[in-house]
């Protein structure tokens, strides 16, 4: 018999540093959400433009989205900034 293919979280927050750990592992946005105490829409801006959440229980920390077999960040480039 063979076991159930079981599916990887499709989010993680992990920390702002070189190391990136794992603080938590998420199925949903909402999920995410609820645990980071942010609204959906800041962590949907998190995962596009790879922002460090600023406060809650994950203050310091960076949204990973599950795509192609790995976790990545920042899915659309940043906007250049006028001087």
């Amino acid at each position: 018999m063979s076991r159930p293919k079981v599916h990887p979280p499709q989010f993680i927050a992990v920390t702002a540093d070189e190391y990136e750990l794992t603080l938590g592992a998420f199925d949903t946005v909402k999920e995410l959400a609820a645990w980071s105490g942010h609204k959906v829409f800041a962590i949907y801006q998190s995962l596009e433009y790879g922002r460090v959440l600023r406060r809650g229980p994950a203050k310091g920390c960076k949204v990973l989205r599950y795509t192609d077999g790995h976790y990545t960040a920042g899915i659309l480039k940043p906007k250049p900034r006028h001087k």
